[in-house]
């Protein structure tokens, strides 16, 4: 492989690994806030159409 294409890897892996994280924190965070499964379960679809 060459250094462009693994450096190009590591950084979507990494960017990807951190919207992953992003989602789940505003998940819980709107679930500690509203106490509604409802919304919590729609949380994720919104943020992916926007």
């Amino acid at each position: 492989m060459s250094r462009s294409f693994h450096l190009l890897w590591v950084s979507q892996t990494l960017a990807n690994l951190a919207d992953s994280l992003y989602i789940v924190s505003v998940v819980t965070m709107i679930y500690q806030i509203t106490e509604s499964a409802c919304l919590w379960t729609l949380c994720p679809c919104t943020m992916l159409d926007s």
